[in-house]
């Protein structure tokens, strides 16, 4: 199992667990893969303020919580979470 990209962790009983990590959207990631992050947030916020499911509620309450470009990293961060499980 070395070849997995994992963190191993003891917990209290002495069992280990393998528990992939995801790392935040930043400059010094993938340039492209955050750009198609960033563009797929922002065509489903412009879109977000005509419907009235439970996704774009949340996201109308975020940008006016947070503001909207926190907003729009915020939504393409939990979209890479998406993708990646």
């Amino acid at each position: 199992m070395a070849e997995m990209d994992a963190v191993v962790k003891e917990g209290e009983d002495h069992l280990i667990a393998y528990e992939s990590k995801l790392g935040r959207i930043t400059k010094a990631g993938d340039v492209y893969l955050s750009t198609l992050l960033v563009q797929g947030t922002r065509s489903v916020m412009i879109g977000a303020d005509n419907r009235m499911n439970s996704l774009s509620r949340w996201v109308c309450s975020l940008i006016s919580r947070r503001g909207y470009w926190c907003a729009v990293v915020a939504i393409a961060a939990k979209n890479a979470r998406l993708c990646w499980a």
